[in-house]
């Protein structure tokens, strides 16, 4: 079977190295699968740039008129939103590689056009890694109700791009044959009552990790990083620290409502790119460690902390959380989130009432308090949940059938 992934890029965020990870499984156990990008950073030959010259430049154009457009009506996050109403080509490109399946993953920033999409002859197959699929042009949300036509039931006042955006969703997805894969309970409940994609058939397949170094010891890990042993390290991690999504603000501002943390005895050790430092009122010592290439610094990074905090709003998995504890490493959630799926309340972690950042300051404080240095128990819970083989197989099955 020759499984063909599609997504924006094949090292940069968290459907890349989501996509990576599955993709490099499927070749060790000696699948044929290839990965499909529009920015091409790695050297792995079965990683393929899906655009000539021409067509990189016409897509970069087409990514600044999607921009453009976002911002002239008044969306001025773009990042987070696609409209992919420019045809690309990139349809003709997916079928000259004659797949068996092809996967769809992180199609945004005017990849490939919605109707190009209808228009792969393979059997098609898409994983969820953002709402953009079943939303309008947003890739996150914090609306739980995706069961309408938003249009004829007004849920919410469209501007006419967004208008024209859903109704091509509309028009070449609520009919299209495909098959859904969501790495989350959460996700899962959002696409199966989706106006767009209620009807399609959907699992619930985890996401691969890649642990190369679980087996290190922590006291290595600390020494590698000259840690002080004395302070509690509680670390965030996202791809930019100055999303407001991810919330660091709030974070570090419950932390400093916390009496249980002050500058003698807490550090926060803050993962990812940033342009403005983040400040502690308490003087808590923050470590901006900027952003981490390469897959084996992050894990030792992670690691040689005492606990990972995810405080976004919402996230469609979180795949920080699941490294966290595959690790052995406490991790602290909101209930909303799709990582709520592999923590175990009170166990390896701890979930937080969605929102409550009282309660998020307090599940941080219970997790060193009671969850620092039990690695060994950690593990035990994480994989009592998780396995690798069963997943791969899970994948496999659902895909050929």
């Amino acid at each position: 079977m020759k499984i063909l992934h599609v997504n924006f890029s094949d090292s940069i965020g968290g459907a890349a190295i989501a996509v990576n990870r599955l993709h490099s499984l499927l070749i060790k156990k000696g699948y044929n699968s290839n990965l499909l990008v529009n920015e091409k950073n790695t050297q792995n030959k079965n990683v393929f740039n899906s655009k000539s010259n021409f067509i990189l430049i016409q897509n970069l154009f087409y990514q600044s008129v999607e921009r453009k457009i976002i911002s002239l009506i008044g969306k001025s996050n773009y990042q987070s939103k696609s409209l992919n109403i420019f045809p690309t080509g990139l349809a003709k490109k997916i079928n000259n590689f004659n797949a068996d399946v092809v996967n769809l993953h992180w199609i945004g920033n005017a990849m490939i056009s919605i109707k190009e999409i209808s228009k792969i002859k393979s059997k098609l197959v898409w994983t969820m890694h953002s709402m953009w699929p079943f939303s309008c042009i947003d890739h996150l949300s914090d609306k739980d109700d995706f069961s309408k036509n938003f249009l004829n039931n007004n849920h919410k006042k469209f501007n006419f791009i967004e208008k024209y955006v859903w109704s091509q969703k509309i028009k070449y997805f609520k009919n299209l044959d495909i098959s859904l894969i969501c790495s989350s309970k959460s996700m899962m409940n959002k696409v199966s009552n989706s106006y767009l994609f209620r009807e399609k058939k959907i699992k619930l397949i985890p996401l691969i990790l890649n642990n190369k170094i679980n087996n290190i010891n922590l006291e290595n890990a600390k020494r590698f990083f000259n840690n002080n042993k004395k302070k509690y390290k509680i670390c965030c991690i996202a791809e930019s620290l100055d999303n407001p999504n991810k919330r660091i603000n709030e974070l570090i501002d419950c932390i400093d409502k916390n009496n249980f943390f002050n500058k003698n005895n807490s550090e926060i050790v803050l993962i990812g790119d940033f342009k403005k430092k983040k400040l502690s009122k308490k003087e808590i010592y923050i470590n901006h460690v900027g952003k981490l290439s390469d897959e084996i610094s992050k894990q030792i990074l992670i690691s040689s902390v005492d606990v990972v905090c995810l405080a976004s709003k919402s996230e469609t998995f979180g795949q920080t959380s699941l490294e966290a504890i595959s690790l052995g490493v406490p991790c602290v959630i909101f209930e909303n989130l799709g990582a709520a799926d592999y923590i175990n309340h009170e166990k390896n972690g701890y979930i937080a009432k969605t929102n409550n950042f009282l309660d998020f300051s307090d599940g941080i404080s219970w997790s060193l308090k009671f969850l620092r240095n039990k690695k060994k128990e950690i593990l035990n819970e994480f994989y009592s949940k998780y396995d690798e083989n069963e997943i791969i197989e899970d994948y496999i099955n659902f895909i050929s059938s």
